[in-house]
């Protein structure tokens, strides 16, 4: 709830601080930016934005993802997950079993998840809600005669980044010209695609560059020693 409106520099093309929401102020000593790479260049100043690597970002594509959350009054549907081929649904997450059904009146949670959804990000969300009930009929014989409590669609146009030819050359590594700047995000070169698992790596990353970069207390200024 605290988003992050622009970078100013100081000398030697370090980060002096940051406006965040509401006009106020943060400087600190390090800074690691874990935005989106399209969102990265619009906080950068010009004496960054200009420069490798993020004169390139604008080469990475993004896939969009549809999200579709259903909530049935009965037990369609057994196990964690499926994916099925051949069918729009995808991958079906039971949210019931993963996480755990608080509700306590026997119904039960679901989510469609469908990825590279360029045939679905434009449809209407009344269209997707009865697409998807349909051929939940047609997966799961139990959602006949269940009642569908609700449905929620979820849009994701910039889900995840493209892993195209050529990408990998344009996935940058944390280190930034700034000397105090880090880069963090499934977007970066963690050597995985655009996955949760690559999210934590590029956290390592990070976190690894900012520990070389201020290898010791005597590196950080006064007032974070004090």
């Amino acid at each position: 709830g605290c988003p992050a409106r622009a970078m100013q520099m100081g000398r030697d093309l370090r980060v002096e601080n940051v406006t965040v929401g509401g006009g106020r102020i943060i400087s600190a000593d390090a800074y690691v930016s874990a935005v989106p790479f399209w969102t990265l260049p619009n906080l950068l100043p010009d004496q960054l934005s200009g420069l490798p690597p993020f004169l390139t970002l604008t080469g990475l594509q993004t896939s969009p993802i549809v999200n579709v959350h259903l909530r049935y009054g009965r037990q369609v549907m057994t196990g964690d997950f499926l994916y099925f081929l051949d069918s729009p649904l995808q991958w079906v997450f039971n949210g019931s079993s993963i996480l755990g059904d608080s509700d306590g009146d026997g119904g039960q949670s679901l989510t469609i998840s469908i990825s590279a959804a360029w045939e679905y990000i434009d449809t209407p969300r009344g269209e997707l809600e009865e697409m998807i009930a349909g051929e939940m009929l047609l997966a799961f014989p139990e959602a006949t005669g269940a009642t569908l409590l609700d449905v929620v669609v979820v849009k994701q146009r910039n889900a995840t980044f493209r892993c195209v030819p050529g990408a990998q050359r344009l996935r940058p590594k944390p280190h930034t010209p700034a000397p105090n700047l880090f880069l963090a995000g499934e977007w970066t070169d963690t050597g995985w695609p655009s996955t949760m698992e690559g999210a934590v790596i590029s956290g390592y990353n990070a976190a690894e560059a900012v520990m070389s970069s201020f290898p010791n207390a005597a590196d950080f200024p006064e007032r974070q020693r004090a």
